[in-house]
């Protein structure tokens, strides 16, 4: 599922993996994964802006 993600946010799946992806996933877990994503990197966005506007 973080392989699914991580390819799709950064954008180097194909288009037939992508369709294959899609077709063995389960859309709950993927929304799921998707929000925790979210979650991580917004949080790591605050924690690097707080360590930068520190110094």
């Amino acid at each position: 599922m973080m392989v699914i993600l991580i390819s799709s946010h950064i954008g180097v799946r194909s288009r037939a993996n992508r369709e294959e992806d899609f077709r063995r996933a389960n859309g709950l877990h993927v929304f799921i994964a998707a929000v925790v994503y979210f979650v991580l990197i917004v949080g790591a966005l605050i924690v690097l802006v707080n360590i930068i506007t520190s110094r």
